[in-house]
């Protein structure tokens, strides 16, 4: 699969950025101030604030998938899977090097999530570093 954000149906609702096998340069750096703008982000999204959720992403996001798409595909995760009631951050992998995405200071990070309809989700947020912020660039949950 490539790197490109694919708006998907079903189950999987979301602006998809698979990226964490094919990581090169990975380090462990990953810098304190990338998990909390991650997690503000998932705060929006999680408040059913996709419009802000939208416009908080990062400039490859919104290129990729227009505010409406996004809308109706995080409405779409809402209903699957419900209010969330946990999240935990599992790993956080910083790189530099995506596959077919541009050169960046890249985090992606995995969360066990716990929602009302789905007892043990995975969400897989890429987040590049952009003009001084991190911006979350790829959001998948399964």
């Amino acid at each position: 699969m490539s790197y490109k954000s694919v708006l998907l149906s079903g189950i999987t609702v979301g602006v998809v950025l698979v990226t964490i096998p094919a990581c090169v340069n990975a380090s462990s750096e990953v810098p304190p101030v990338a998990q909390k703008q991650v997690e503000q982000w998932l705060s929006l999204l999680d408040a059913q604030n996709y419009e802000a959720s939208w416009e908080r992403a990062g400039t490859f996001f919104k290129q990729q998938v227009t505010v409406s798409q996004w809308q109706s595909a995080a409405q779409n995760v809402h209903k699957s899977f419900g209010t969330v009631q946990s999240r935990s951050v599992q790993s956080a992998t910083a790189t530099t090097d995506v596959p077919g995405a541009p050169d960046g200071s890249y985090v992606i990070f995995i969360f066990h999530a716990t929602f009302t309809h789905k007892q043990k989700a995975v969400e897989t947020v890429t987040a590049i570093e952009e003009m001084g912020a991190w911006h979350v660039v790829g959001y998948f949950v399964r």
